[in-house]
């Protein structure tokens, strides 16, 4: 049985105690929508239109052997890929379908800093596991990107020459 003084204390601050949890509730809902929404909304908006990348690039790429010299199987040949993205800022994602990789296409997703993009990838397919990372630096007044992309390949880590041409 329930004592009745502190009954009584609970009848008397039901409503403060009712009105602080949803203040709690309310301050965390407020957070989360400036964090989620409102906040990259305001960056988007102000974000400098010469560091926004192109929404489309055929991307180029050798590969390199650990002593940084082209592969004899890759020397002459330069093997593409198409990327699709989007951007919101300083965050960007997207897709490359690589038609001659071990996997067919792939989900990225990248930051802008500073003309640098630094960004991992992997499989789109659960079934084929392929990651990576690539970092690629954008050239001075263009929105072409040159730089390196590697993933493990049976133990080992394949180095690739990449490169980003506009499409439009």
């Amino acid at each position: 049985m329930v004592e009745p003084a502190l009954s009584k204390w609970i009848v008397e601050n039901a409503e403060k105690i009712a009105a602080s949890i949803a203040m709690t509730v309310a301050t965390f809902l407020v957070g989360r929508f400036w964090q989620g929404v409102i906040r990259p909304w305001i960056q988007n908006f102000f974000w400098q239109s010469n560091k926004r990348l192109s929404s489309s690039y055929k991307g180029e790429f050798r590969q390199v052997d650990a002593k940084g010299e082209f592969t004899k199987d890759h020397t002459d040949k330069v093997l593409s890929d198409q990327i699709e993205l989007k951007q919101n800022a300083s965050r960007v994602w997207g897709t490359m379908s690589v038609p001659e990789g071990r996997a067919t296409s792939y989900n990225f997703e990248a930051t802008m800093n500073d003309g640098v993009l630094r960004g991992t990838f992997a499989s789109a397919d659960p079934q084929k596991e392929s990651i990576g990372s690539f970092l690629l630096v954008r050239k001075s007044g263009s929105k072409e990107l040159k730089g390196w992309c590697i993933e493990p390949i049976e133990g080992n880590v394949i180095a690739y020459e990449y490169k980003w041409v506009p499409k439009s």
